[in-house]
């Protein structure tokens, strides 16, 4: 369900998952680091949990979907994920495992991994559910069909999206409407941070 105000502050539903057909095993050592960072371990989309995320209470309640990979959190970010939150009532974030950051932007990165970058953003007031998007296909064809079980209502994205019509597109053919909701802000990306802090 949607935020609840009580006492002037937002209850929101928190949810760790990874998408049907998507799963990242767990290694040893993430399942015991997990409860140090106090994150709750990240559950499989079962049959029943698909269920869920995609129940009556939700369907077409104004659900609205980020997809990333949030590597290093900067204004940027935090921005991009207040904006997508004012379209609707419920904020999912999809966060792109460490095997596609690697492929996408070579073997020095993530900085963060995968599991981390779920727990940081969980603890964010303005994000509602988190998921873990992970497989070999990366067209935008395969991501609206991992994000049809969600009902959403809008796939919110950056001015300068390289993929933006093949978004738009993609996500029509599942009645998702795709949203851009913030221009590129200047002087902010984990790239930029990286090479500021010296990383490889």
């Amino acid at each position: 369900m949607g935020p609840r105000r009580l006492q002037g502050a937002y209850v929101k539903r928190k949810t760790i998952v990874s998408l049907p057909g998507s799963e990242t095993p767990q290694t040893p050592a993430a399942t015991e680091a997990a409860p140090s960072m106090g994150a709750e371990a990240a559950r499989v989309v079962t049959d029943e949990a698909a269920d869920e995320m995609a129940a009556p209470e939700h369907a077409g309640s104004g659900a609205v979907v980020v997809t990333g990979v949030f590597d290093l959190l900067h204004i940027g970010h935090l921005r991009f994920l207040e904006a997508a939150c004012r379209l609707g009532d419920r904020l999912i974030v999809g966060v792109e495992c460490d095997e596609h950051v690697r492929r996408w932007k070579g073997p020095s990165r993530p900085i963060q991994t995968q599991e981390d970058r779920v727990a940081l953003l969980k603890a964010l007031r303005v994000v509602d559910d988190v998921f873990v998007i992970s497989g070999d296909r990366v067209d935008p064809a395969y991501y609206a069909e991992l994000l049809r079980p969600f009902h959403a209502r809008f796939l919110a994205v950056t001015a300068d999206d390289p993929l933006l019509e093949a978004k738009r597109a993609a996500m029509g053919s599942i009645g998702v409407e795709l949203r851009i909701v913030t221009p590129r802000i200047e002087n902010y990306s984990t790239t930029r941070l990286v090479r500021l802090l010296g990383l490889p």
